[in-house]
């Protein structure tokens, strides 16, 4: 009769293994993957402070890569510290450097990238920040990166092509009535991310149905490049048009906030319930081809924060310095001097936080236009969603008490 075989649990092996660090580090992961990421975090921390573990160099790599996907700006900013003082290998550099870039501190890792010998040769980290520079349209950040690693490798096929396609993305953004966004999508995200590009070129030719705007895609490799063409003085309306699909995409606002034509808002559904099965049917072909045990809820992250570089941030920056009473008069576009006189009687009621005055003046505009009053509505959700912090007083306060 055959012995049954036990297999040991991580936690089982960590308990009766305290002096290895394998045992910790795959405990931890274990942890991480059921999603119990604070007690991760706890074995993490108890195995770095423990006194038997003798050798932590691998530990300091693993938990490196962990804290890049789950820690805070301010938590990693000290425990990458800490990590980088037991030695400073290669795989704890490019954690810090997933760390710096998942958070936007793209001028760290640049610094980084500039002065550490032990990564001097490597194309992906910058060729990662070239990316998030030309996703936000500052291409004259990106093509000194591929111009610094040609000098270093004159026969670096790829930042050549990265430099050529730069310089002609550059070339044409500088045209004052076209807007051109580019990503670099990684496998497994491309279908999805073409996909959700090609679908906001339907929307547009819906709103545009005379052909007013030109939409083109075009893709080389992994790169995407979109293109938009729009009628000389309709950049901002555009802009907003492109800016609330990208919060719709990151889920920051429902289909509902974004149109109100119910077709649009079907296919805009069905388009998000799409993407979201492509990019888990990736995430378990990666796993079954490769063995890469990876996450699903990363992976989605990843990706949506890749569409928010080029949809999203150029508008966060420039809602920073915008005049947002100018933004929403303009945006409102109204001929009529009385709902004009109306609109800027509503926002000085908001500055003044006169919630019976802004009562009242919405009737009125209700009742002139109760379109306008919609409008209205939908500035100031989409301003508090995409101005954060910088989003003004007076907004937030009509965005409360607007009936």
């Amino acid at each position: 009769m055959e012995a049954e075989v036990t297999t040991l649990s991580p936690k089982q092996l960590w308990q009766l293994n305290p002096k290895a660090a394998t045992a910790w580090i795959n405990y931890a992961e274990d942890l991480e993957e059921k999603g119990n990421i604070s007690e991760a975090f706890s074995i993490f921390e108890e195995a770095l402070a423990s006194s038997i573990i003798t050798s932590k160099v691998r530990l300091a790599e693993r938990y490196a890569r962990f804290a890049a996907n789950h820690c805070s700006i301010e938590e990693g900013t000290i425990l990458f510290q800490r990590l980088r003082s037991i030695k400073e290998t290669n795989k704890l550099v490019d954690s810090y450097l997933s760390f710096l870039i998942r958070h936007k501190q793209h001028h760290l890792a640049e610094e980084i990238l500039s002065r550490d010998s032990k990564i001097f040769g490597t194309n992906a980290y910058w060729f990662r920040l070239g990316d998030l520079y030309e996703g936000k349209g500052l291409y004259d950040k990106a093509i000194p990166i591929y111009e610094k690693l040609i000098e270093r490798n004159r026969a670096n096929a790829d930042a050549w092509n990265r430099l050529r396609e730069a310089e002609r993305s550059r070339g044409t953004a500088t045209k004052p009535d076209s807007i051109t966004k580019s990503i670099n999508f990684e496998p497994e995200h491309h279908s999805a991310g073409l996909a959700i590009l090609q679908n906001f070129g339907a929307i547009l030719r819906n709103k545009y149905p005379e052909g007013d705007v030109a939409f083109s895609i075009e893709q080389s490799g992994l790169k995407v490049t979109m293109t938009i063409e729009h009628p000389e003085g309709h950049r901002e309306i555009v802009e907003d048009y492109l800016n609330r699909y990208g919060l719709v995409v990151s889920g920051l606002i429902s289909p509902e906030q974004y149109t109100q034509d119910p077709l649009e808002i079907m296919d805009l559904k069905r388009q998000l319930i799409n993407y979201e099965s492509e990019l888990k049917w990736a995430h378990e072909k990666q796993r079954m081809l490769e063995g890469i045990v990876t996450k699903q809820d990363l992976d989605l992250t990843f990706f949506k924060n890749k569409l928010e570089s080029a949809l999203l941030d150029n508008r966060a920056l420039s809602l920073q310095n915008a005049d947002f009473s100018k933004e929403l008069l303009g945006k409102l576009n109204t001929q009529d001097d009385n709902l004009t006189l109306l609109v800027k009687q509503l926002i000085e009621s908001a500055e003044q936080h006169n919630q019976q005055e802004i009562h009242a003046v919405s009737t009125e505009i209700a009742k002139a236009n109760p379109n306008i009053l919609e409008k209205i509505k939908e500035f100031t959700f989409i301003t508090l969603a995409s101005a954060g912090a910088n989003t003004p007083a007076w907004i937030d306060y009509l965005s409360k008490t607007i009936p």
